[in-house]
């Protein structure tokens, strides 16, 4: 147990460092087969081991590569569904980048790589895909405003808005969206900062005073 234990922890920290080493990807649905996050010649969408640079060694034909399966001799395509966790994103300004915080919460997908599939619009179609790490630990999904915009997104216009997300990666696949949200805030006009900054330099000379005259 011990021996396993340590394996285990080894193998985790190799993905980890592995995984900085590798840049996620936002892309529109109609550039979802140009992405190939570790590099060897098989984009992310159909390779057996995303994240790891492997050659598509699949022992049990699984399709979850020997890279990264942890039953590469036995046969288990279907490990369930990863219970993707996504915190709503903090408050924006209009024309800002939303960032939501995600992570899975039923299990740990092999190799810790995969994609997020993104429903602006709310119909049940993917609209873009994110590659990037799935893990149990947090990770970070940012959307700048003029990557998507329609009736039901538009992060230059103020409101309150959701985006629908779903995770995959070999073997596992979420059964149900999640549906996070951002609220979208006014640019404060040019006046708001000058009537601001006054206000701040007369309280800071008021403060001044008193503690001159205390002296």
């Amino acid at each position: 147990m011990r021996y396993l234990a340590t394996a285990t922890l080894a193998l985790g920290v190799f993905f980890a460092n592995w995984h900085e080493a590798l840049s996620s990807s936002l892309v529109p649905i109609s550039q979802q087969f140009t992405v190939d996050s570790d590099g060897d010649s098989v984009v992310d969408l159909v390779d057996n081991a995303p994240g790891i640079a492997n050659n598509q060694a699949d022992t049990d034909a699984d399709g979850i590569g020997d890279a990264i399966d942890p039953t590469p001799n036995l046969s288990m395509p279907n490990l369930g569904d990863p219970g993707l966790g996504v915190f709503s994103s903090p408050t924006i300004l209009a024309g800002g980048t939303a960032t939501f915080d995600y992570l899975t919460t039923l299990g740990n997908p092999p190799g810790g790589w995969g994609r997020v599939e993104l429903d602006f619009d709310l119909d049940n179609s993917v609209d873009a895909v994110f590659f990037g790490p799935l893990t149990p630990s947090l990770n970070t999904l940012a959307i700048p405003a003029s990557f998507f915009i329609n009736a039901s997104w538009d992060l230059n216009t103020p409101g309150l808005y959701s985006v629908g997300m779903k995770a995959f990666a070999p073997g596992m696949s979420s059964q149900n969206w999640a549906y996070p949200n951002v609220t979208v805030s006014p640019v404060p006009e040019p006046s708001t900062f000058v009537l601001f900054s006054a206000a701040a330099v007369s309280l800071w000379y008021m403060a001044r005073s008193r503690r001159t005259r205390r002296a």
